[in-house]
């Protein structure tokens, strides 16, 4: 890709190189241990419902068993399962490396994508945008818990970064390749669905400003919608239904449903601690934090120098910040609106607002990285400082140095 742009347009950052490969090895091991420590002095915190579902199901599927929940009956009265069987097979095919590394197996799976995504973003961006979201508390806390959210949320940003590369050069293989992400996507969740109106206005918007990239993106959307019906024939056979797309009409209060929106969209944008999850201190210093970080960046960005704005930048590294920010929007469009239309076993909460939020956010953090110094890497420390102190169970950890240490254990914090 890199003899389709001048030198001074190069989709690589200047200094990338194994010194950055060496810092996200760096940075990756920090956040493993991170949900490591998390997991082993707040597990159960972590163990859901939903978890012990995708498990059993990773279960059958390891035992060649049919991939169904006994405790769950469809409209026939037999077993099924409402869930994609992408993630339990994720599960079941990761389980011999937890078991060979001594680790839960969904932190085997979140890491790898958190490498896998890294990687591949170094290459177009400095690292510190993707630490920053892999550092928020959401992040974190998706990849503790045994749910399809991290990976699901990993392979839309490498969706972001191929149909970016499309735009560029739209090769026959590339949509192959797009289309089996897709597929992927909506293997681990359904509601991968947003990506089809994405891909559709994206058809509007370029076909007459890129034909060639507008007539194949058609076959995908083609090749997409056949999928859908080929894939929705076959539930319909196996279990007289849409496992993912059967739901009751909400009952549910709407002014009550818009509260829970407007406070779980705060906890998404509270960067370093959930707003609902947390003490009223806590939430006050994480808030302070984020306008900490905010004023450090403005008082940066107006010091910048003029070779680091947008218009330097290359064709990729701009279409993928607007694909991350557009793929975002069209996520929660979609999921905010069929959520006040049907009744869902959850809210709007983590689960299910992380995955458009997460999109965007990165989206802002890498248009920042136009705009801000590179070299300024204290900020990552500076960032990880405050997520470490707000994410770690820090009553557990300070009874455990008192046992330790003192011969003393007592609820310091609870006093």
């Amino acid at each position: 890709m890199e003899e389709e742009f001048p030198e001074n347009q190069s989709t690589k950052i200047k200094d990338k190189s194994w010194f950055s490969i060496i810092w996200l090895f760096v940075f990756w091991m920090i956040w493993l241990v991170i949900i490591l420590v998390k997991l082993q002095f707040d597990s159960v915190h972590y163990k859901t419902i939903d978890g012990m579902y995708y498990q059993e199901l990773a279960n059958d599927f390891k035992n060649g068993k049919p991939m169904v929940l006994d405790g769950i009956l469809n409209q026939k009265g037999e077993a099924f399962s409402p869930y994609p069987p992408g993630y339990p097979i994720m599960l079941s095919l990761a389980d011999p490396i937890a078991d060979a590394v001594g680790i839960p197996v969904q932190v085997v799976i979140s890491g790898l994508f958190f490498l896998l995504v890294g990687l591949i973003w170094i290459r177009y961006f400095p690292l510190w945008p993707f630490l920053f979201l892999m550092f928020s508390d959401t992040m974190l806390e998706l990849g503790c818990y045994k749910w399809s959210e991290f990976p699901f949320i990993s392979l839309a940003i490498l969706t972001a970064v191929l149909l970016s590369f499309l735009e560029i050069k739209p090769g026959k293989s590339g949509f192959i390749y797009l289309f089996l992400l897709f597929v992927f996507l909506f293997l681990i969740r359904y509601a991968a669905v947003f990506f089809v109106p994405f891909l559709f206005i994206l058809f509007l918007v370029n076909r007459k400003l890129n034909p060639l990239f507008s007539s194949r993106l058609k076959v995908l959307i083609a090749s997409i919608l056949s999928f859908l019906v080929i894939f929705g024939i076959w539930e319909f056979i196996q279990f007289g239904q849409l496992t993912g797309g059967d739901r009751y009409p909400n009952s549910e209060n709407f002014l009550s449903l818009l509260v829970q929106l407007g406070i779980e969209s705060g906890n998404q944008f509270l960067l370093f601690k959930d707003w609902s999850g947390s003490s009223v201190a806590s939430f006050q210093f994480g808030f302070a934090a984020i306008i900490l970080v905010a004023i450090v960046f403005s008082t940066k960005i107006k010091n910048r120098s003029e070779d680091n704005n947008w218009e330097q930048k290359s064709p990729i590294q701009k279409r993928i910040c607007l694909n991350l920010f557009w793929l975002g929007c069209s996520y929660l469009l979609i999921m905010i609106n069929t959520r006040f239309y049907f009744y869902f076993a959850e809210s709007f909460d983590l689960r299910l607002l992380a995955p458009g939020f997460s999109l965007l956010l990165l989206s802002a953090f890498a248009l920042l990285a136009f705009k801000f110094n590179v070299r300024h890497r204290w900020l990552i420390f500076f960032f990880i400082g405050f997520s470490l102190f707000f994410n770690l169970p820090k009553k557990q950890l300070f009874e455990i140095y008192q046992e330790k240490f003192w011969l003393h254990s007592g609820s310091i914090f609870g006093q």
